[in-house]
């Protein structure tokens, strides 16, 4: 039977003397380290006790002040009954293992993993960072995405980081030759090599210049002078090739 020293990390219990670890079975909850094995208090936390019992595979782990449980909930793996140093899965480290697993993994219906994937494709954005393939201005620029040319013309394009975090313009075309994308609205500034941006995929915007040649609104009589409404003026608006079509008047 191997040494194998646990060693779990709780910033409220630090210092505390005088505790005790158990391991429970996940199965059948029975105690795999005999009456438990003592505690000893590190600094910033860290406790660690012996094991000796001849256990493997996953453990339940319990701390004991006396017969009182002051915590639980963590879990240690033993891989065998060896020599060695095994760190307790407290809720620390399994929210982060459960946070840094592949959001693809995440597709167990009826789950939290699960909606917040669907939502993540319902909300799909490209990442991307500015290259110096071209001279970047205030409206094109190169970079690092790699798609289909004409792939993301209409979507909207957002700075996350450097000098223009923030910003953002809807994307009139974008070459797949070094990654280019040419922007309606000018930037503050052009942007740098290494900037990131994301490209909101689910977005779809028509340039000001599309919308103007689609709609264009007029008053009749045009010899109005007045900008106020006049009774007896007729608004109509032309829809491409349509003619213009009466909607009201004003009164």
């Amino acid at each position: 039977m191997a040494n194998k020293t646990v060693v779990l990390s709780n910033y409220f219990l630090n210092g505390t003397a005088n505790l005790t670890l158990l391991l429970l079975n996940p199965t059948n909850g029975n105690i795999g380290n005999g009456a438990g094995d003592t505690l000893t208090a590190g600094s910033n936390g860290l406790f660690s006790a012996t094991v000796t019992e001849n256990i493997t595979g996953w453990w339940n782990v319990v701390v004991l002040d006396g017969a009182t449980v002051l915590a639980e909930g963590g879990k240690v793996y033993f891989q065998s009954d060896s020599v060695g140093t095994y760190i307790v899965d407290d809720a620390t480290h399994v929210v982060d293992a459960v946070l840094d697993e592949a959001y693809a993994d995440h597709n167990i219906a009826g789950t939290i993993g699960k909606l917040l994937n669907t939502i993540r494709k319902s909300n799909l954005a490209i990442d991307g960072v500015v290259s110096n393939a071209i001279t970047p201005t205030t409206l094109t620029f190169s970079s690092n995405v790699v798609a289909t040319t004409s792939a993301y013309a209409h979507a909207v394009l957002l700075f996350v980081s450097g000098p223009l975090a923030g910003e953002n313009s809807p994307i009139i075309s974008y070459t797949s030759t070094n990654g280019v994308f040419v922007l309606e609205e000018p930037l503050t500034a052009a942007p740098s090599n290494g900037d990131e941006f994301v490209v909101i995929a689910g977005s779809h915007v028509h340039s000001v210049a599309e919308i103007a040649a689609a709609i264009s609104i007029t008053v009749a009589p045009a010899t109005a002078t007045s900008p106020e409404k006049i009774e007896g003026d007729e608004i109509t608006v032309a829809v491409g090739d349509v003619s213009s079509i009466p909607l009201t008047t004003i009164s």
